[in-house]
């Protein structure tokens, strides 16, 4: 009696663990182009991601208790393939602003991640500063564990089986 309870008890928190969490399905990046402008790149396998959003910590938390604030959010249009990229300064291709606007501030540490509209899958939230950004040439891309990997390396781990759930 006391294995049944012990297992259903485990199955229980095991469902309630997750059951709210949303599915990863790639990897967010951040990069530069050829003048140095920052990059937001995305590699993944499965349904595409709806958008995009930059958000940072707040020293304290806001009037509803929130503990990040939105820097900005931007929509994907109808996304093809398995990666994507955009500047967050200037989106285009597809991407559209729809909160916000994105200022790289050098105190700050951010964070940008891909989501879906359904929370059904996400990809990685990638954390960076302006220092990181500074430092990053053409076709590197800072991701979420902070080390530096070259774009076709991003996009073959983003795009990797074991990121499709």
């Amino acid at each position: 009696m006391r294995r049944w309870i012990g297992a259903a008890l485990a199955t229980g928190v095991l469902t309630a663990v997750t059951g709210c969490t949303v599915e990863t399905n790639g990897d967010t990046g951040i990069s530069v182009d050829a003048a140095g402008r920052l990059v937001v790149v995305l590699a993944w396998c499965g349904p595409a991601p709806d958008g995009v959003t930059i958000y940072h910590d707040r020293t304290s938390p806001g009037p509803s208790g929130e503990p990040d604030m939105t820097d900005a959010s931007y929509d994907a249009h109808a996304l093809t393939g398995q990666t994507a990229s955009f500047r967050p300064d200037a989106p285009s291709g597809g991407w559209t602003l729809t909160e916000g606007r994105f200022r790289l501030d050098p105190p700050i540490t951010y964070h940008a991640y891909g989501w879906s509209r359904d929370n059904t899958h996400a990809t990685t939230h990638v954390q960076f500063e302006a220092a990181a950004v500074a430092a990053l040439q053409p076709g590197s891309v800072l991701v979420y564990s902070g080390t530096v990997v070259s774009q076709e390396e991003f996009d073959q781990k983003g795009q990797s089986p074991e990121n499709c759930g």
